[in-house]
């Protein structure tokens, strides 16, 4: 699939999670070690903002008082960054270090499908999300920890998905979450 089109998609899955969550959520555990509800949305807001050249300043409340809005906001501003001529060849600054933009959106993209799922999962969704987009994600995360390993910082050890588990539960184990 085209990184750009890859991008966009994994952001309107995460947006679609995104929307059915309310504040009375956000103080609940995810799959992800030690982050709240809130602080995961935190998370992939910023990490767009960052992306779109926004970086937040400490202590800077990211969610304001439409969550929706403020993830569309981030998602789009990103999106632009990458879309734009000269995008992918860019160079962007990421937690693993400097890469051109071509690397750079599809981490984007596993890391907001990632946390999309964490929200699901802590939120009591269906975590049976996007087969064809989890499916792409978990063969981009495998290709990338098979040349580069895996970062223990962003990803845990791989987990033994369920039997007959959704490609995103297949994803999800992989990137070291428990389904």
């Amino acid at each position: 699939m085209d990184p750009l089109t890859f991008h966009r998609e994994a952001l309107d899955v995460a947006q679609h999670i995104v929307d059915d969550i309310d504040q009375s959520q956000f103080d609940l555990p995810t799959p992800c070690d030690q982050w709240n509800v809130r602080q995961v949305l935190e998370h992939m807001i910023g990490g767009n903002r960052r992306i779109a050249g926004d970086p937040p300043v400490g202590g800077e409340d990211l969610i304001g008082h439409d969550l929706s809005a403020a993830y569309a906001a981030g998602a789009s501003a990103a999106a632009g960054m990458f879309e734009a001529p000269g995008g992918l060849d860019r160079t962007f600054m990421l937690s693993f270090g400097e890469v051109p933009g071509s690397v750079a959106v599809r981490a984007r993209a596993t890391d907001q499908l990632a946390h999309a799922w964490d929200l699901a999962k802590a939120t009591g969704m269906s975590t049976d999300l996007s087969p064809e987009m989890y499916a792409s994600a978990l063969e981009l995360l495998q290709q990338r920890f098979a040349a580069s390993g895996r970062n223990p910082a962003t990803y845990a050890e791989e987990q033994q998905p369920p039997v007959g588990a959704c490609a995103a539960d297949r994803f999800a184990a992989f990137a070291g979450r428990r389904p």
